[in-house]
């Protein structure tokens, strides 16, 4: 995918990439460690929001 990177990682990590093009970030993802970085970043970031939600 060209357009993997930071925005692409927030998407993901909000469950807003589906089918064939979360399979391939995923793989993308497994390919590139710095992908892999962003992701984790991501979650690192949302986790407090996805915390505080009753």
């Amino acid at each position: 995918m060209a357009d993997d990177g930071p925005d692409r990682a927030g998407l993901y990590v909000l469950g807003l990439l589906r089918g064939a093009e979360r399979r391939e970030f995923e793989a993308a993802c497994a390919r590139d460690p710095a992908l892999a970085a962003e992701v984790a970043a991501w979650e690192e970031r949302l986790l407090p929001l996805a915390l505080a939600v009753p």
